[in-house]
């Protein structure tokens, strides 16, 4: 199971914390070059998309990320935080069917395009 922690720094840093192994969160989104949360600006929409991407699939990113970042991340008021991939897949669970799409524009970085999204800063 996957634990992501993020710090805030002077460009905050998400990790991905698996089998005592630690890796940046790609970042995705676009919106903001750097990762936030506690309020509900571009970088925790990018933060919510690149968790939900992570831990439960582009499909669940595409459709949930605004209400992870409006619910869960805009809440972390701490430098740090700590989620793990169980309690990310548990919210998406309980989330009700969208009537219509919501549309969250994002892309995916290719493994020969240059760091992104701060993760070059961690």
């Amino acid at each position: 199971m996957k634990t992501y922690i993020g710090v805030r720094t002077p460009s905050p840093c998400v990790f991905v914390i698996e089998n005592s192994h630690a890796t940046v969160l790609i970042h995705l989104g676009g919106h903001s070059d750097d990762f936030e949360w506690g309020y509900r600006g571009s970088g925790p929409m990018d933060l919510a998309t690149s968790l939900l991407a992570d831990a439960a699939g582009v499909a669940a990113a595409a459709r949930l990320a605004y209400e992870f970042k409006r619910q869960i991340v805009a809440s972390w008021q701490a430098d740090v935080f700590s989620i793990t991939e169980a309690e990310i897949a548990a919210w998406a669970a309980q989330q009700p069917e969208q009537p219509e799409p919501v549309h969250v524009s994002f892309s995916i970085p290719r493994e020969s395009d240059s760091v992104i999204g701060g993760q070059d800063k961690c």
